[in-house]
């Protein structure tokens, strides 16, 4: 365990213990870290979005608050919290954005412009997609993980790699299976 894993694993044990002090402390370890994943899941959004990473972060921490127990053992099972409850807001967003306009604006895109850093102004139908990413969980929890990880959270194959404790080829390979699964079953 890396320094920088060992306070974030330590705040969720006392966190999950009760510990009325560590909510806090856990908030002031990881808020950039939330904030560069609450970045990197609104660079994926349409231009024009009015919910703000900092926005996005703070509906975690109230989601967070909202929830009665924790079941954390590590950090790794923290970070997949985070992406899935941010992931879930987008969507609930985006939902009641399309049923404000019966059907909205939303508009579909290849699955290839999703990695493409010049197509920020592209806008993936988020319902969709992360009802693939639910569909794929459903198959393979370890695919699914390393795509949001990737797709999501912004992370290397070494960093997905050390956060799974799996090995770096493995991340890689399924990364490259998870790709391809999330682009046959968007196309479908």
């Amino acid at each position: 365990m890396t320094e920088a894993e060992e306070p974030i694993t330590l705040l969720l044990n006392r966190m999950c213990a009760g510990d009325p002090g560590a909510e806090s402390d856990l908030a002031t370890a990881v808020h950039e870290a939330l904030r560069d994943i609450a970045r990197r899941h609104m660079d994926r959004e349409r231009a024009d979005h009015t919910l703000q990473p900092s926005a996005l972060v703070s509906e975690f921490y109230l989601r967070l608050r909202a929830m009665k127990t924790y079941g954390f053992e590590n950090r790794r099972q923290f970070y997949s919290l985070v992406a899935g409850v941010m992931r879930r807001i987008l969507v609930d967003y985006a939902r009641r954005r399309s049923s404000e306009k019966r059907g909205g604006a939303l508009q579909r895109v290849a699955f290839d412009a999703l990695d493409d850093p010049e197509a920020k102004n592209v806008s993936p139908d988020a319902v969709s997609l992360y009802g693939a990413l639910d569909e794929l969980r459903s198959l393979d929890s370890i695919k699914a993980d390393v795509f949001e990880m990737s797709f999501v959270s912004g992370l290397s194959n070494a960093e997905i790699a050390e956060v799974l404790e799996i090995g770096t080829r493995d991340a890689e390979r399924a990364r490259t299976l998870a790709r391809a699964w999330m682009g046959e079953r968007l196309r479908a």
